[in-house]
């Protein structure tokens, strides 16, 4: 009787162990998954922001425009479930990608000489996860390649 009891009691604790050990496992998972979202909205952000700097480089003043803002094309700040957000509704990801000067730039901060600015991009996606990236670019002129100078990824 007592080792009957000893042993439904050793059950019992393996039994709660085991829920407890995949309730942890699930949550991780759905963690890793809402934070890979807001790293690929990001990177959608960086990409996106790339291209609308191929089209608008100015050959006299670069990109110093856009120093310290965020590119005026209609995906980026576009939250989920507006029309502009490019994302699915089972995602809820968005973007806000913004351009900063490069450290290097004889210009200083606020003025682009070298057509070398940073994308800071940062992803969004479901129950607040966050991933924030940053690509230096390099540019020449409008519509021409762009080299990828470094990329890191900040949070």
């Amino acid at each position: 009787m007592i080792l009957s009891i000893t042993v439904l009691a050793a059950l019992a604790t393996l039994s709660g162990l085991t829920v407890i050990t995949t309730r942890g496992t699930m949550s991780q998972e759905t963690n890793d998954r809402f934070h890979t979202i807001a790293l690929r909205a990001a990177e959608s952000g960086a990409a996106s922001t790339m291209d609308y700097l191929r089209a608008n480089i100015d050959p006299t003043t670069k990109w110093t425009s856009l120093i310290g803002t965020a590119p005026p094309f209609l995906a980026n700040t576009a939250l989920p479930d507006t029309p502009n957000n490019q994302f699915r509704h089972d995602q809820q990801a968005y973007y806000i990608a913004t351009v900063i000067n490069n450290p290097r730039d004889p210009g200083g901060p606020g003025t682009d000489t070298d057509t070398d600015v940073i994308i800071h991009s940062e992803g969004h996606g479901p129950n607040g996860a966050i991933s924030i990236i940053e690509w230096e670019v390099k540019g020449t002129v409008a519509g021409a390649a762009m080299t990828l100078v470094g990329w890191r990824e900040v949070l």
